[in-house]
């Protein structure tokens, strides 16, 4: 009875170890750009493509070119990353920004989160 159990283990093939295979990572959106229709037109003409653009125009543009776009009534900024980009979590961060300084904070917090 030994040897039959020895033969069928001896003809039963072989498992073949199982590899786990990662999934690549996701391509990050985050440096998405809007689409044409979609793109930032600042109160100066200067057009914003992306988040990183949007982040990057903190340091350029006036006091008065900003609160245009963020004040008491809306937030252009935030609007515009949460309809484009969908990204909920940058658009309420964005929300509670109150000057350019910190706008620009919250951004780049963000994306360098993303990296």
């Amino acid at each position: 009875m030994a040897k039959k159990k020895a033969a069928k283990k001896a003809i039963a093939p072989k498992k073949k170890a199982v590899k786990k295979t990662v999934n690549p990572p996701k391509p990050n959106n985050f440096l998405k750009q809007a689409p044409q229709h979609k793109v930032f037109v600042l109160a100066d003409g200067k057009i914003l493509k992306d988040i990183r653009g949007l982040a990057y125009a903190m340091k350029e543009i006036g006091d008065d070119v900003f609160w245009h776009h963020v004040n008491d009534a809306r937030n252009d900024f935030a609007n515009w990353v949460r309809h484009v980009f969908r990204d909920e979590k940058l658009a309420e961060a964005l929300e509670h920004a109150k000057d350019r300084v910190q706008t620009e904070l919250v951004i780049l917090r963000h994306l360098v989160g993303k990296i």
